[in-house]
């Protein structure tokens, strides 16, 4: 179950996706295949480990289609994130609100 692919995305990667609140593609989508691949290579080299991954640039550039397109993968969401995903927007929230965010994952 979960396998069956639309447009590349299976069930249970949108099910894991939308449960996360990660954004979906946008209408206009460009494929970064050597962004995208550069982010999960180094998330996996994460894995198990504390650590960052930054995603920086100019406003309106992509960084977050960039982000979520990261983890819009199958067997890279089950290997790296077998506990799923939460999406949390840090740019328009003031810390108390932000810290609310983080305590209720």
């Amino acid at each position: 179950g979960g396998k069956d692919s639309v447009g590349g995305i299976t069930s249970y990667v949108k099910t894991v996706l939308c449960e996360g609140g990660v954004p979906q593609r946008p209408v206009v989508f460009v494929t970064r295949k050597k962004l995208v691949n550069a982010i999960q290579q180094n998330l996996l080299k994460l894995n198990g480990e504390p650590g960052w991954v930054v995603i920086y640039g100019m406003a309106g550039c992509g960084k977050s289609v960039l982000a979520a397109e990261s983890v819009r993968d199958h067997f890279f969401l089950d290997g790296c994130f077998p506990g799923g995903v939460h999406w949390v927007s840090v740019g328009k929230q003031d810390k108390s609100g932000l810290l609310m965010k983080l305590q209720n994952l």
